[in-house]
């Protein structure tokens, strides 16, 4: 991403959001190891090539959505998809355009099979704070009022669809009071994603047979609709008491 100055979004063009240099991983790798380059790297979906070309995107959406299959065996065109893909001169509106209705995280551009570019969670994240009509807007202006959330009793499986079903990576946790407890994120119910092991080795083992998410915990495998949220939520939530300028929240 270029450093400029700030303006409006309809000024900024795409060739000043992207990075000409986002995170990959080639297509040999299995879930298991792209779950864990995800998670070094704190990011939400990665690119995969072929060699130096371009073949898709992984997401934590797909691979919560795949979690019932084998992370080590499961080929990789099971799971990734084709993200939109932007042009160089397109607007910081056109890509936020085209992220919202595609409900995909990550944008990229390519030419002649290869990658040139990608714009991701970060990218926009650094863009609009670099934006006036951000720079001039309240949270309030933003805030949604009809929040999705899930109960520290549910379990990991209806907190997995809820997510699946509403497109959203996260889901604030509340007590049996309504209170806001934490949070409980795509990335805590990749923990289910774990690599097969043998049962004595700890008790790390994990199953995929059937149609139902298996865990591992203790000396038994568990089903994720037999484990209630509280057991993998985040009880560590950033949150504000009052209103404040959208660049400042983005900060």
């Amino acid at each position: 991403m270029r450093e400029f100055e700030m303006d409006n979004a309809a000024n900024i063009l795409a060739s000043d959001v992207e990075t000409e240099n986002p995170v990959t991983v080639s297509n040999d790798k299995n879930l298991a190891q792209i779950k864990t380059r995800m998670e070094e790297e704190d990011i939400r979906a990665v690119i995969v090539l072929n060699g130096e070309n371009f073949e898709g995107v992984i997401g934590y959406r797909d691979l919560i959505r795949h979690l019932q299959f084998n992370p080590q065996k499961t080929k990789i065109s099971k799971v990734l998809h084709q993200p939109p893909e932007y042009s160089e001169d397109d607007s910081l509106v056109d890509l936020c355009d085209l992220r919202i209705n595609s409900g995909r995280k990550l944008l990229v551009r390519t030419k002649g099979g290869k990658l040139q570019g990608a714009v991701g969670d970060t990218e926009f994240l650094e863009a609009s704070t670099e934006t006036k009509e951000i720079a001039s807007v309240s949270t309030a202006n933003l805030a949604s009022d009809e929040i999705l959330t899930t109960f520290e009793e549910d379990s990991l499986e209806q907190a997995r669809h809820s997510m699946l079903d509403n497109n959203v990576s996260r889901l604030p946790v509340l007590d049996e009071n309504g209170n806001m407890t934490g949070i409980i994120k795509s990335t805590d119910l990749l923990k289910a994603m774990i690599p097969m092991q043998a049962q004595n080795s700890g008790g790390t083992s994990g199953s995929r047979s059937g149609n139902e998410v298996k865990m591992a915990g203790g000396g038994e495998k568990q089903q994720m609709s037999s484990i209630p949220v509280k057991e993998l939520m985040d009880r560590t939530v950033t949150t504000s008491e009052e209103h404040m300028k959208s660049d400042k929240a983005a900060e």
